[in-house]
């Protein structure tokens, strides 16, 4: 009997293969939840892991059991003290269920819950998975060119660890089969000779060669240095995808506590997408009301600074910013997120001349966030809504939490899926 024994340090990833396995059955329970966890206080736990709740319907795998009312069964539990070979063992009554407590005589179908506990890179990847960065461009740049290791071909001189076994083994056969051929090929002009020969003397030295011709064909060495290949890997000089998203959020005294809320809450997101999707992405955090500042990342979303709205600052601002710091081989984004109050139509139409005049030029994909609850359209939603077409500009309405995900999933699902959909 063969004993097996498991000594891998790494105790806790033993049953990864189980574990992605359960995962796929569940997945889409898990992705079902995505806007509850969205809806949670802080968005920003999601970025370290979390918990999520599925129904335990579905979980049971399909497997065939033996039906205890039915066949005839002639089986002995060992160690039993109170039946021996041969006995006839009585069939058990049947009882009733194990739970206690009185039933209920409601119509209700209930479901219990499961709790799945994600890694952080299990809880991210459901997230996003789909979701990209539209018309994104690789653009090579010499200050940050980067490298990468790629196979190329095979050599006869490396370390063990890539031998390339099936290629030794290819080339092992091949010096195999045609040493044979040779030594085959000059056994029959021995054998040939020999039977031409009458000779004593020459008969004999014939037959001594035919016998050493012999030796040398069943002594042919599997493996020869010569046979070996190793992998060779060659260091590759890769393009460099840079890319700049500019994050525009209104704080102005018309943004209640609420709308704040659902614009950091969408930014929050944002920023986990990208800072997970994407290496190489810069990320420009500017907050306006009457003026427009570029802050830092714990400014951005925690500064209470107020003040009256005017929106074309904080575009004049970006486009500064774009111009000085970002050059035409950068890939630049840009979200703005506003409840849509202006000054006046004058600020609204100053923001529509700026897009279509400076900036969509110069950005590969703009998205507008509007947060409030207004049945009519505000000036800078209607202002905006002349020149969205959806693929370089969209903008999108949002008041409640549970819009969150459906929107920003929208705005960046990968365009190839969305189009094969």
């Amino acid at each position: 009997m063969s004993h097996i024994v498991d000594r891998r340090k790494n105790d806790k990833g033993k049953s990864t293969g189980n574990r992605q396995k359960f995962l796929k059955r569940v997945e889409s329970q898990i992705r079902k939840a995505i806007p509850d966890i969205i809806s949670q206080e802080s968005i920003k736990d999601s970025n370290t892991g979390g918990s999520v709740k599925v129904p335990v319907r579905g979980l049971d795998e399909p497997a065939f059991r033996h039906d205890p009312k039915t066949g005839r069964k002639q089986v002995v539990r060992p160690g039993n003290d109170r039946y021996n070979e041969g006995d006839r063992i009585p069939k058990p009554k049947g009882g009733s269920g194990s739970g206690g407590g009185k039933g209920s005589n409601s119509p209700e179908v209930t479901e219990d819950e499961f709790t799945v506990v994600l890694s952080r890179e299990e809880f991210l990847k459901y997230f996003f998975d789909d979701l990209e960065l539209p018309n994104m461009v690789k653009k090579l740049m010499e200050s940050t060119e980067s490298f990468e290791m790629k196979r190329a071909g095979y050599t006869r001189d490396s370390v063990p660890s890539r031998l390339n076994i099936k290629t030794s083994y290819q080339q092992s056969l091949g010096r195999q089969l045609a040493l044979k051929g040779a030594f085959e090929k000059k056994l029959q002009n021995l054998q040939e000779q020999l039977a031409k020969t009458k000779k004593k003397d020459e008969r004999a030295a014939l037959e001594v060669e035919i016998e050493k011709a012999k030796r040398q064909a069943n002594t042919i060495p599997f493996f020869e240095d010569i046979d070996l290949r190793y992998n060779n890997f060659e260091r590759v000089p890769i393009p460099v995808t840079s890319a700049v998203m500019f994050c525009i959020m209104d704080v102005s005294a018309s943004m209640g506590h609420h709308e704040k809320d659902i614009a950091k809450r969408f930014f929050t997101l944002l920023y986990i997408f990208l800072t997970r999707q994407y290496k190489n992405v810069e990320l420009v955090f500017i907050r306006h009301h009457t003026e427009a500042k570029e802050v830092d990342e714990e400014e951005f979303f925690n500064s209470r600074e107020s003040g009256g709205t005017v929106v074309a600052p904080s575009l004049k601002l970006m486009d500064k910013i774009m111009r000085e710091r970002y050059d035409e081989s950068w890939n630049v984004y840009c979200c703005q997120a506003s409840d849509g109050d202006v000054w006046s139509k004058q600020d609204a139409l100053e923001c529509k001349n700026l897009l279509l005049e400076t900036i969509l030029p110069c950005i590969q994909y703009m998205a507008y966030i509007e947060i409030n609850n207004k049945s009519k359209e505000s000036d800078l939603w209607q202002a905006y809504n002349r020149i969205s077409n959806d693929e370089e500009f969209s903008i999108r309405h949002i008041y409640e939490v549970y819009e969150i995900w459906p929107v920003f999933q929208g705005l960046f699902r990968k365009r190839k899926e969305a189009a094969v959909s």
